[in-house]
């Protein structure tokens, strides 16, 4: 990697340079060859962004002097721990796509907001240290991780997705209270009445591949976005009402068969029920905010179709 650095800077001087992109598929018409190992970043004192991404990195290393490292991106490589990363003051970090076992290496950094380690290989949720300003934290297909836990060591979190993750245990989601946005794959409905345990909770994106039947969601005061996406074995959908606060409802690609019931779900905006084999639209006479209506592949009979666009001539319906 030195020497390709080398190559490229000439006679201009690092000190320069400020952001950095390594990406293979950015650079592949100048080094033909994947980078195995970092090396020669001293060059560039002052880096603020760093990306070295779909290369065979093995290890996080060579990066002690980048004391200005804002943004580190070492995702789609072939690390298997987590280390070199010690007083660095990195606010964001993508680790995904690698083959991390754990998070034990994982040192304090005091300002990170964002760390991404979706699609490794993790079985803990979360064994990493006390990061008091994180606020997104991605796990996402992680599958190997079965329970949430220790969320407590990260008191900022305002976003957390677990899509792909295979949990059953819900019960540690109680420590994430500043949590607004969840993404998850259960499944199962069972356990998620924990959802009632967080206050500041507003959107909820389910992917519902392993859902099957009948789906009841826990009641929530103040839940305003709800995605429930890809559940062809997902027939029936309950328990709307108790969700006073919607404004967004995308139900898309499921197998819904019959309406769901939006009786109490009056401040809707935006409804989306594409791709459903619904027989039939909802009872939408309460929904007097709608905007957006979006029927695309589902199919409901032309003539209900226009007998909504004559009730609602302001609504956008899209079919």
């Amino acid at each position: 990697m030195k020497a390709f650095l080398l190559h490229q800077l000439g006679a201009d001087p690092g000190t320069d340079v400020i952001d950095l992109c390594l990406d293979h598929a950015l650079i592949r018409g100048q080094q033909a060859h994947k980078f195995t190992h970092i090396a020669g970043l001293d060059l560039f004192p002052n880096l603020e962004t760093l990306s070295i991404s779909m290369q065979e990195i093995g290890k996080a290393e060579g990066m002690e002097g980048l004391h200005a490292l804002r943004d580190l991106n070492l995702s789609l490589n072939h690390i298997s721990e987590v280390s070199g990363l010690a007083g660095l003051p990195l606010e964001k970090l993508d680790l995904s796509h690698n083959e991390i076992l754990s998070l034990k290496g994982l040192p304090v950094l005091p300002v990170l907001q964002e760390l991404n380690l979706g699609h490794n290989q993790l079985r803990e949720m979360w064994e990493g240290p006390q990061l008091p300003v994180l606020r997104t934290l991605t796990l996402s297909g992680n599958r190997q991780i079965k329970a949430i836990r220790n969320l407590g060591t990260l008191p900022a979190l305002r976003a957390l997705y677990l899509k792909g993750c295979y949990i059953s245990q819900w019960e540690g989601l109680s420590a994430a209270q500043q949590l607004e946005m969840l993404s998850i794959s259960p499944g199962s409905m069972q356990g998620l009445q924990i959802l009632q345990e967080l206050p500041r909770l507003k959107s909820l994106i389910i992917s519902a591949k392993r859902l099957h039947g009948t789906a009841t969601l826990p009641p929530h005061s103040g839940l305003k976005s709800l995605q429930i996406i890809g559940g062809q074995a997902l027939e029936t959908l309950q328990g709307l009402q108790a969700l006073p606060a919607l404004e967004t409802l995308i139900l898309r690609q499921n197998r819904l068969k019959s309406a769901p019931n939006l009786s109490q779900c009056v401040r809707i905006r935006h409804l989306d029920l594409s791709y459903n084999p619904l027989s039939a639209l909802p009872d939408l006479s309460q929904l007097s905010q709608l905007e957006t209506l979006i029927l695309d592949g589902s199919p409901i009979h032309p003539k209900a179709i226009l007998d909504v666009q004559a009730a609602f001539p302001k609504v956008d319906i899209r079919f």
